[in-house]
């Protein structure tokens, strides 16, 4: 059973890069963006965090992994551009708050998303809220509730590195809730 998740958790990666490619990729991506100064933003698909089994083991390779690449993105920016950079990393899906019967949690609702840059107003900080992990407090009695729209965040971001206006980040994120 556990080899046929890990076949499914390949194949959810649709392609994207392998977290074990995230430094490289990073270096790649920060040598595009300051040779090419007409280009403002970049985006990177990661796979490698889909969690359904041996979570402790998976997160424990993947995460120091984040941490280089963003490192190498900061180093091949420079200091200069680094101090214009924000870097928005989310997921598409929240998980369980309990792990299942092979170590790993399933599709859930609420989930994490991390700010990063130089370019970040106020850092240190979270955003949303946490009501804690009480049955009461999860939503279906299983999962973290959604407490910040993804939309928020990257309508966000593009108002404060791209100058978007409102009504621009509306168009392009139907359903846009208030930004965060």
């Amino acid at each position: 059973e556990l080899d046929a998740i890990q076949g499914m958790d390949a194949r959810a990666a649709r392609g994207a890069t392998g977290i074990n490619g995230f430094a490289r990729s990073a270096e790649t991506m920060a040598r595009v963006l300051r040779d090419n100064p007409r280009l403002a933003m970049a985006f990177l698909d990661l796979g490698g965090f889909d969690t359904h089994a041996n979570q402790e083991n998976s997160l424990g390779r993947s995460l120091p992994q984040l941490g280089e690449g963003l490192l190498a993105l900061k180093t091949g920016l420079g200091e200069a551009e680094w101090r214009r950079t924000q870097v928005l990393i989310c997921t598409e899906f929240g998980r369980t708050v309990r792990e299942n019967g092979t170590q790993g949690t399933d599709h859930g609702h609420g989930s994490l998303a991390l700010l990063a840059g130089g370019a970040l107003r106020q850092g240190g900080r979270m955003l949303g809220d946490f009501a804690g992990l009480a049955d009461s407090a999860l939503n279906e009695g299983r999962d973290l509730p959604v407490r910040v729209d993804w939309r928020s965040l990257i309508g966000r971001v593009l108002q404060d590195t791209q100058g978007f206006p409102l009504a621009t980040l509306q168009r392009i994120l139907p359903g846009l809730p208030g930004l965060a």
